[in-house]
């Protein structure tokens, strides 16, 4: 009687930790002793039991590499997520906006926080595909452009969706205290709208036009205590909010589309 364990022959495929079964072969004809026998299945289950055990152990490590796998998997988010708002990504900003889409026609004047703001409707082409689009956006009454730029690989995070392309948004708020030659002194904020949408191989970029906020200001240049600004008004540097309310609604009315023929 042949016993050997599953698998083949008991030898070179049993794990390199385990050593060959100790099973008695017989030869045909033979009769098969008891003891010989009791001792094939004695290491069966030998065999079987420390299968049971790595088992054990291998799914212990796998539950192990899940949590760990999870774990990264969390890191990664909020790195990911850091991208978007640390010094290390591309925004660094205290500010965001949602993205709620508006319909507004080319040269339509839409007005925000009493504001007028005509649409302009600006053409560009893709790099890899030469697809032609147009994009909509809210601009200032008499200068206004767009950028592009080819880019194969682009690693900057994205934190909006604009007509269902992958957008980069930077509300800024900076505030100037100063005061430049021949003006009295000054302080106000400005709040900086910064887009990039990216489309196939092509970056578009371009800034709504900027809010400011005039907050205090004092004397002229014959003030002799000119270089000490600190008699401007501390308390009238607040949080510009409807400023940045303005922009968030701004960025509603910008919307891309495919050109006819393109």
């Amino acid at each position: 009687m042949a016993l050997s364990a599953c698998g083949g022959g008991g030898g070179s495929d049993a794990p390199a930790s385990q050593p060959p079964l100790p099973v008695v072969t017989n030869q045909s004809g033979q009769p098969a002793r008891a003891a010989e026998v009791n001792e094939n299945f004695s290491a069966l289950t030998s065999a079987i039991d420390q299968n049971a055990t790595d088992i054990a152990a291998n799914t212990a490590k796998a539950d192990t590499n899940s949590t760990r796998n999870q774990d990264l998997d969390s890191r990664l988010s909020s790195v990911e997520g850091q991208a978007c708002t640390s010094n290390g990504g591309i925004i660094d900003s205290a500010h965001s906006a949602n993205y709620e889409p508006i319909v507004a026609k080319v040269g339509e004047l839409v007005v925000v926080e009493g504001v007028p703001y005509p649409i302009a409707k600006i053409p560009f082409v893709e790099y890899a595909s030469g697809t032609g689009y147009a994009i909509f956006l809210p601009v200032g009454t008499n200068t206004f452009s767009i950028f592009t730029k080819h880019a194969s690989v682009d690693t900057r995070c994205t934190n909006l969706t604009i007509s269902g392309f992958p957008a980069t948004l930077d509300l800024e708020e900076i505030r100037f205290i100063g005061k430049t030659n021949g003006s009295s002194a000054s302080s106000n904020s400005t709040i900086n709208v910064n887009i990039t949408i990216r489309i196939g191989e092509t970056l578009v970029f371009f800034s709504i036009p900027t809010t400011i906020v005039h907050e205090t200001g004092f004397g002229g240049s014959a003030n002799p205590a000119i270089h000490d600004l600190t008699a401007l008004d501390a308390g009238t540097m607040t949080h510009p909010g409807a400023a940045i309310a303005a922009a968030d609604q701004l960025i509603d009315y910008i919307r891309i589309e495919v050109l006819p023929g393109a």
